[in-house]
């Protein structure tokens, strides 16, 4: 697992940045969750993203952990 810390610099993360971080944890298998403030978005959940209505300079946590299958 990962944790990191980004701050908003040149765009709010709107419809299309959050369908491209949703798509992005699908594909590559990844539970992601993103806190801004007392707010938290499932990565993998474009309206729960929208939802944190982070605009520039706001700084979001984000804890990473891989999906583990069972093969």
């Amino acid at each position: 697992m990962g944790e990191f810390t980004h701050v908003v610099k040149k765009n709010s993360i709107h419809a299309r940045y959050a369908v491209a971080i949703t798509n992005f944890v699908k594909k590559n298998s990844i539970e992601a969750v993103i806190y801004k403030g007392n707010k938290t978005a499932n990565a993998s959940d474009i309206v729960q993203l929208l939802k944190l209505k982070a605009i520039i300079g706001d700084e979001l946590n984000i804890c990473v952990k891989e999906n583990q299958t069972d093969d």
